[in-house]
């Protein structure tokens, strides 16, 4: 089993890939292409945008 703590990975890394994450969950819910931020300023300080996933029960 591998452990919470095993991978650790720098803050903007882990946001960007909660972005890209969400990104994909908003393509997949529209069906269309989303565009992801890009450049030096992004890295931080772009909008994160709630994709209103939910999970069926």
């Amino acid at each position: 089993m591998v452990s919470a703590t095993t991978f650790r990975v720098p803050y903007a890394e882990a946001l960007r890939t909660h972005r890209l994450a969400l990104a994909v969950a908003e393509s997949a819910r529209t069906g269309r292409p989303v565009a992801l931020p890009t450049g030096p300023a992004s890295r931080l300080t772009a909008p994160v945008v709630d994709a209103g996933v939910g999970v069926d029960a």
